[in-house]
Order: C-alpha cells, then structure tokens, then sequence
C-alpha cells in the first residue's frame, strides 16, 4: 500500500498577471501484491473528488483537473 498528496500553490495564469489560479491539495493511493514475476496493482487518483483548475489561458479558456479515477495494472516479468 502506499500514498500521497501533491499541493500546488496559487500561480498566475497569463504572462499580464491578470489571472490567478486557486491553489488545490490532490490525495493518491495505490494497493499492490507482488508474487513471483507478478504484480498487480490499483491506483486511485484524486481520492477526494477534489475540482481544481489545471491551468488556463484567460478566464474562458480554464483546463479543469480530472476527477477521481481508478487504474488497475498487472506486470509480468519473464
């Protein structure tokens, strides 16, 4: 098991400095089993749901941040 959080700060959007992007505090978590040349694993990403802006160009041009996901892997080593 294993997890962690990733907190970006406010930054301005544009090169004027006329648009200032909220800051937001993202949680990840992974579970994983390894067996022999075998892992398997489950990443959840954004645990809270958290919405935050990702970036932007102009106050109609704002990327939002993906929402919670699942992502499940399995490696095999030969």
């Amino acid at each position: 098991m294993g997890g962690g959080a990733s907190y970006v700060g406010e930054r301005e959007a544009t090169s004027e400095n006329d648009l200032t992007l909220p800051q937001y505090t993202i949680a990840n978590g992974v579970v994983y089993y390894r067996t022999g040349g075998v892992k398997a694993a489950v990443n959840f990403k954004n645990i809270y749901n958290q919405r935050y802006i990702l970036a932007g160009n102009t106050a109609q041009q704002l990327i939002p941040g993906r929402p919670f996901e699942v992502i499940a892997s399995l490696q095999m080593k030969f």
